[in-house]
């Protein structure tokens, strides 16, 4: 019921259906794939995106690229924050608040993208009956995300996941029957209890057969031999490493569900970016970034293949327009080098400056990407928005004084600032009417 409520918020807001990409954001926090994602939620989202204006592509890639959200977003990530907290050897609270950011980040690039594209189409506007059914559904069954958020304060005290889920589990049936509508019986249990199995069922398979693939590295040296191989390549230069490794995380995460690609990249690739001395958080997270980007690029994109199936678009131009709305899931992977902070590494400056930098690019990029901010922008424009990006994001770390890495940065800023502001005010200049001689 909460699931629907949310698709009905967007029903009702005729705008932007930044509720559609929430929903299928929100939705796949607590998923272990994409692909399920997609196929739970863009059964609602997908026909109310094109009955407002979206074209069968556009609104299977916006349900694509935000489903593939749900995957880095804290609590669960797709059971890989789990994974991470015991490889690495933190505690979990520790890799949730690393990933918190990045996936804000993610999430806010592709609501500015699914703005900018409702009004590049010119979409009606009427967000009050959506904000209205929103609330509506918050006050009558807002109690379903308590136990959500009790797994994830349990979580945070330094519980268990096992416990905390079982704690859950409990207080998520005590709280059932508070309405009418979402009161479990005994068939109801069973009928869940079989949803949860088959759910989970492809998962378990999944990181068992990764468990043997690891196991078989380990005793043959092989995964050594990769990361080796790819320091080697690179010839010591720490950028060259970051585009290989990036490579390989793709092509060895293609097709995987998240955590049987997130076990198998941290033996074989995380090893050659720990040895360059890069934080185990920032190495583990590159690569569990770069193996999850291939759900919505091709050559594979099963994510938005699957959206397509719904939309009936083409597989091939939803993939293209889901990777051109998600580009920032392959940007945001390199600020863990040159700015930690948004990992929440490093000192309050850092974090603070890394943070709002990270923002700015993000930002930038994506209003480059779609082409359009109150109205069409040029190409020259485009290029100033992605140069200046690229200059925000000078390889040296966030804090660093040096005259070089300032001048760019502040190039950078000074760039995207004035772009934005000659879009903003300058307005199209009237087409000159002919007068007939």
């Amino acid at each position: 019921m909460w699931r629907a409520g949310l698709p009905g918020a967007s029903r009702a807001d005729r705008d932007y259906r930044p509720s559609a990409a929430v929903s299928s954001t929100l939705v796949g926090t607590i998923n272990g794939s994409a692909v399920a994602n997609v196929v739970t939620t863009g059964t609602f989202t997908i026909p109310l995106m094109k009955r407002v204006g979206y074209s069968a592509n556009l609104a299977g890639a916006i349900e694509a690229a935000a489903s593939s959200a749900g995957q880095i977003l804290p609590p669960v990530m797709g059971a890989a924050a789990f994974l991470m907290a015991e490889i690495i050897g933190v505690p979990y609270s520790t890799i949730a608040l690393a990933a918190l950011v990045p996936g804000l980040l993610y999430v806010l690039a592709l609501l500015i993208a699914v703005r900018l594209e409702a009004g590049k189409l010119d979409l009606a506007r009427d967000t009050t009956g959506g904000l209205t059914f929103l609330i509506e559904t918050l006050r009558t069954r807002g109690y379903l995300l308590l136990p959500l958020i009790g797994i994830i304060v349990l979580l945070f005290m330094g519980m268990t996941p096992t416990r905390a889920a079982v704690f859950c589990i409990g207080f998520a049936l005590l709280i059932s029957p508070w309405h009418k509508d979402t009161r479990i019986g005994i068939t109801g249990l069973l009928v869940v209890c079989r949803n949860t199995l088959f759910a989970t069922l492809p998962i378990v398979a999944a990181v068992a057969a990764a468990g043997i693939v690891i196991g078989v590295l380990n005793l043959t040296g092989m995964g050594l031999m990769l990361s080796s191989l790819i320091v080697e390549v690179g010839a010591g230069n720490i950028w060259a490493i970051l585009l290989l490794t990036a490579l390989a995380s793709f092509v060895l995460g293609m097709g995987l569900p998240t955590s049987a690609a997130y076990l198998l990249l941290a033996v074989l690739v995380a090893p050659a970016l720990t040895r360059l001395g890069l934080p185990a958080i920032s190495a583990h997270m590159f690569i569990f970034y770069f193996g999850l980007v291939s759900a919505i690029t091709p050559p594979v994109a099963l994510a938005a293949y699957a959206a397509a199936s719904i939309s009936g678009a083409g597989a091939n131009e939803t993939a293209v327009e889901s990777i051109r709305l998600g580009f920032v899931k392959l940007l945001v992977p390199f600020l863990f080098v040159t700015m930690p902070g948004i990992l929440m590494i490093g000192t309050p400056l850092q974090i603070v400056l890394g943070i709002i930098l990270a923002t700015v690019a993000v930002t930038s990029i994506t209003i480059a990407f779609a082409g359009w901010m109150i109205r069409p922008i040029s190409w020259l424009e485009r290029a100033a928005l992605v140069a200046g990006t690229l200059l925000i994001c000078w390889p040296t770390p966030v804090d660093a004084t040096d005259a070089p890495t300032l001048v760019a940065r502040l190039m950078g800023l000074c760039i995207v600032g004035l772009t934005v502001f000659r879009m903003v005010t300058a307005t199209p200049r009237p087409a000159i009417e002919v007068q007939p001689n």
